[in-house]
């Protein structure tokens, strides 16, 4: 049932002059009494279009936009309804930060649909000198050259370039500038500590994620995402350094209410947006906007609400070895409603395992030589999402299915390193993220992760070896059963989940293919979880999915 029957729903459409259509279609289509209503180029108009709804009475304010207009939105919004988020802008900082799908259908879904929760979230508020302005940040307001590159980066190269192109070569032109300048800044925590310091910036953090400029290029050093909690009350001061493009973390504060001075004056930004110079007085609402979030997150993955997308149902599974790619033995198995559930390659030859009873509807795969991240984010559009991928040949294999219920999850993040991050995998099962997919090829690791599987308190070991009977003894132990492999020749990166659904479960090593072996199991209703070839082995991972 619609939790938020009346709704207004205030939509930025910048240069997508269909935009309107498409929210009208799609509201249309769920049946749902809520109104659109278009900002304008009059200031702050998105602020004064939320108040306008509070006014009227309706059970939440949905916006569609940018980081800046639903900032606005969020400011009118505090400690009165809850606010709903459909992600329309470049960056998307802000639905990174609280894990909204970047899926307009998906999105919507998640406000409309009984997939979601209210959040009560901090927000930052920055005063300045005289108390004249007020403005709000979710993620983070900062004072130095970010905000000197959000200030320098003009509208007309954000058009011509795009916001991400233009804001990464200001960011670094103001990184290489300002190389040699190190303003003063005098910062007053909570009223009773003061702390001067020299720095290159001066970031306040509402949540962990400091989503930098395209691609992550540019990360800071010694800092951890999980010591920033969105909802502890918190503000996080990191005050950082650079050399060259390294930026590294050289102190680090909290408090609930800064003051910062600095000399020469600084510009100011928050959340993507230019605001002024200091000084100004930053402080933090606690608990103060209620967001629609996705009920299967939570900071604490012990409440994860459990849902039915990560299990396993198979009730039919066929496998193919063919040295290319086998495209027409996927066309043929797709038309009777049997998708790809596991890839891949070694010994020179494809493994290719198709099950039917998977839930997907739809699938479409992608081949590359070099890793389809542009393509991955046109079908994430289209509602389809990576469930399996594998390097072999010379290509990156990627298969990704249409399934309803991850619509409702979020498949933005996957991580790319030369080398396996075990530091990197914990932080995303801290967050409550699930590794979904997982390989190496090319010389870089691929992993996705996601939020709403089902899979909670996740494992993820990194071993020289497979360890058959002692990890299958711990594993039991926990009741957690493998469902990832992968190796980059050398470590095995094993992942094992919690409510898989498996009742049981066999590895099967050989230094050939183990068909035969296979084929007896899938007798004994045994179905192929996954597959990895390392050190001129197969190892073949089987399990009873219970009904």
């Amino acid at each position: 049932m619609n939790k938020y029957k009346y709704a207004h729903v205030i939509v930025n459409p910048k240069n997508d002059r269909y935009i309107i259509d498409r929210i009208s279609y799609l509201i249309t289509k769920a049946n749902l009494d809520w109104q659109v209503f278009t900002t304008t180029k009059q200031p702050n108009s998105a602020y004064i279009l939320a108040k306008q709804a509070i006014a009227s009475k309706v059970d939440a304010v949905i916006v569609y936009g940018g980081d800046g207009t639903i900032m606005e939105c969020a400011s009118a919004t505090v400690n009165k309804i809850p606010l709903g988020i459909l992600p329309g802008g470049t960056l998307n900082v802000v639905a990174h930060a609280l894990n909204i799908p970047l899926n307009l259908e998906a999105a919507l879904a998640l406000v409309y649909k009984n997939h979601n929760i209210v959040r009560y979230i901090d927000v930052g508020q920055i005063l300045n000198q005289d108390d004249l302005i007020s403005k709000t940040f979710l993620v983070r307001a900062s004072s130095g050259y970010e905000a000197t590159s959000v200030a320098n980066t003009s509208q007309e190269a954000r058009k011509r370039e795009g916001q991400d192109i233009a804001f990464a070569r200001t960011y670094i032109w103001e990184l290489l500038k300002n190389r040699f300048s190190n303003p003063q800044f005098k910062l007053i925590l909570d009223g009773n500590k003061t702390v001067k310091t020299r720095a290159k910036e001066c970031i306040i953090a509402n949540s962990g994620i400091l989503k930098r400029e395209p691609h992550n290029v540019i990360s800071l050093d010694n800092w951890s995402e999980s010591s920033c909690d969105i909802e502890d009350g918190l503000l996080n001061i990191i005050l950082v350094d650079n050399q060259g493009l390294n930026i590294k973390v050289t102190e680090q504060h909290v408090a609930k209410e800064i003051i910062i001075k600095a000399s020469p004056p600084q510009n100011v930004q928050c959340d993507g947006e230019f605001i002024g110079k200091t000084p100004l007085t930053v402080k933090v609402l606690q608990n103060a906007l209620s967001i629609i979030s996705p009920s299967s997150y939570t900071q604490n993955t012990d409440s994860i609400h459990v849902t039915n997308s990560y299990k396993y149902q198979y009730t039919y599974q066929e496998f193919l070895r063919k040295g290319n790619f086998p495209k027409d033995f996927i066309h043929q198995h797709k038309s009777n409603n049997n998708y790809i559930t596991t890839l891949a390659y070694g010994n020179g030859k494809w493994v290719v395992v198709v099950s039917n009873n998977t839930g997907f509807c739809d699938q479409i795969y992608i081949a590359k030589s070099e890793f389809p991240a542009y393509e991955i984010q046109k079908y994430w559009e289209k509602d389809f999402y990576i469930t399996s991928l594998a390097y072999g040949n010379g290509k990156w294999i990627v298969i990704m299915s249409k399934q309803s219920v991850y619509s409702y999850e979020n498949y933005q993040t996957y991580i790319i390193d030369t080398y396996l991050r075990s530091d990197l995998i914990q932080e995303q099962l801290k967050r409550g993220l699930s590794i979904v997919a997982v390989a190496y090829g090319n010389e870089q690791w691929v992993i996705v992760v996601s939020v709403g599987t089902g899979a909670v308190n996740q494992t993820c070991l990194i071993k020289d070896y497979f360890p058959a009977l002692s990890l299958r003894e711990s594993l039991v132990s926990k009741q957690q059963y493998i469902t990832r492999l992968a190796s980059d020749g050398e470590k095995l990166l094993i992942v094992a989940s919690h409510n898989t659904s498996f009742s049981n479960q066999v590895y099967v090593t050989r230094t050939y293919f183990p068909k035969e072996a296979i084929q007896e199991y899938l007798k004994q209703s045994y179905f192929i979880t996954d597959i990895v070839y390392r050190y001129g082995s197969w190892t073949v991972v089987l399990s009873i999915c219970s009904r």
